[in-house]
């Protein structure tokens, strides 16, 4: 009798654990954006720049974050900066920039050279190289 009700639990959290539920998003910290032309990738880029609060008041070096999946809408952005900002303000790590690009052609920018010729034919990819010069 046992075993059946754990069954029927094991089944229940399974399911319920198989939704396709949207994550509550990230709220958008204050942060600096601008645009860059890249003569690497033949295109304009959309750059997100957190700083931590003491950054406006320090003239201290701090360490620098570059992150693809850099955007706002989407992307990670939201979520790394706001993260960032909890462990800082917790002291479990010093305080750091951090810089997001935002994606365009993601398979593309991530992805290296393919050499099987099965690979070789997905489109977009490739371009992981000239991304990193960026």
């Amino acid at each position: 009798m046992k075993s059946i009700y754990f069954s029927l639990l094991l089944l229940f959290v399974t399911i319920s654990s198989c939704t396709n539920a949207k994550q509550p998003k990230d709220k958008v910290p204050i942060h600096d954006e601008f645009t860059i032309e890249s003569k690497q990738v033949g295109e304009t880029r959309n750059i997100n720049v957190w700083t931590p609060p003491e950054y406006k008041t320090s003239t201290d070096s701090l360490p620098v974050m570059y992150m693809a999946d850099g955007g706002i809408v989407d992307e990670d952005f939201p979520h790394i900066a706001n993260t960032l900002a909890e462990l800082i303000l917790a002291k479990k790590i010093p305080p750091m920039i951090l810089v997001g690009i935002a994606n365009t052609q993601r398979r593309r920018d991530l992805s290296g050279q393919q050499k099987l010729r099965k690979t070789k034919k997905l489109p977009i990819v490739g371009g992981s190289e000239k991304f990193r010069r960026l």
